[in-house]
């Protein structure tokens, strides 16, 4: 048991790296404070932020202050290996401890990842032949007419427009939702702009529809979705992203990395509705990064579909330490047209739906 800062156990277990379960443990406590009314949204999220910053035991202790927790004693190897199938910190944060850095001032607590080696992106090139083989074989829906005509809203990814989603919005059709586009023809423009003309999207199809909308966003949409949901959140039911680095937007491919640059190039040079360098180096896009990082609001069911196939974006960049994270064997680009991962967002988006009916008005 940990004594405080003086006492020699404390001393000790304080120099020692944290580990996945030491951070899991604190996450729990943390939540549980939360439930009980002990801690406020504001002060969890920041707590939470920085328990998955931390990267000694000593950085962990204060984050649990004024609770009724403490760092956990330390354990033997065999006894802190977590039961098959349980869900740790690993499962969320895998990577954010040692040799990760703060983010900067005003943009959240998040780490910033380290660049790593992604798959190769010759996986996503055959999963576009395999799926042009196949395009006529849309899934049958698990639950045909489950939607029951609640509205969806699509949002594509980077540098495609609506038509990227014809098969995820035909199979939520399928389903019986009411699905609308989100009206790119080519996802390329400011980041703070985009999200602008979707907030007005998001209202008009909330008021036609009458109630909350759900967010299915892949890639780069993924990251406009969450951001609406934090601006507009009595408007949204849910949120799936799908390989959505909404942790770290840089966490992509070196190609993807050139494709952004020489964007950014011919926007800064005039070109109409393209991304400027401006968007990252100045106050553009600064609430857009600002809402980005932020933690999510609680009142929103949240899903973030990931896969280590990925070879477009690192997959870490894309787990969410507050909400659901759910890997599937899929690609980048097969997120969207991989049936299993079709039926999980109809899934998320159902589930989505309930949680949103049960909440008082």
């Amino acid at each position: 048991m940990i004594t405080g800062p003086d006492g020699g156990a404390a001393a000790g277990h304080g120099r020692l790296r944290a580990s996945h379960a030491d951070r899991e443990h604190v996450i729990d406590a943390l939540k549980t404070a939360f439930a009980d009314g002990r801690l406020d949204k504001d002060e969890l999220d920041d707590r939470v932020g920085q328990a998955l910053a931390a990267r000694t035991c000593a950085e962990l202790a204060p984050v649990t202050a004024g609770i009724p927790a403490g760092m956990p004693p330390r354990q033997p190897a065999h006894a802190r290996n977590p039961a098959p199938g349980s869900r740790t910190v690993r499962d969320v944060a895998i990577g954010w401890g040692a040799g990760l850095s703060r983010a900067a001032p005003g943009a959240g607590r998040l780490p910033i990842l380290p660049r790593r080696c992604l798959p190769p992106i010759l996986g996503e090139i055959r999963t576009v032949l395999a799926a042009a083989a196949a395009l006529s074989a849309l899934p049958t829906p698990v639950l045909p007419g489950s939607g029951d005509g609640r509205p969806v809203l699509l949002i594509p990814g980077l540098d495609v427009g609506d038509y990227s989603l014809h098969r995820v919005r035909n199979y939520l059709r399928g389903c019986g939702h009411e699905v609308w586009s989100a009206r790119i023809a080519c996802n390329v423009s400011c980041s703070e702009a985009a999200v602008g003309r979707l907030l007005t999207r998001l209202a008009e199809i909330a008021d036609r529809a009458g109630r909350e909308v759900a967010l299915v966003g892949h890639s780069r949409g993924g990251l406009y979705a969450r951001v609406l949901s934090q601006r507009r959140p009595d408007l949204v039911s849910g949120v799936v992203t799908l390989g959505s680095p909404f942790r770290d937007q840089l966490a992509v491919h070196p190609l993807v990395w050139a494709n952004v640059a020489a964007l950014a190039v011919l926007g800064s040079l005039g070109m109409p509705g393209v991304l400027r360098y401006g968007c990252a180096l100045s106050d553009c896009c600064a609430d857009f990064r600002r809402d980005l990082a932020a933690p999510a609001d609680p009142t929103v069911s949240y899903l973030s579909v990931y896969s280590q196939r990925d070879g477009i974006v690192d997959w870490r960049a894309c787990l969410d330490p507050i909400g659901r994270n759910l890997e599937v064997p899929a690609t980048h680009i097969g997120m969207i047209l991989d049936p299993a991962v079709l039926a999980e967002i109809a899934t998320a988006i159902r589930l989505a739906w309930e949680g949103a009916a049960a909440r008082p008005a």
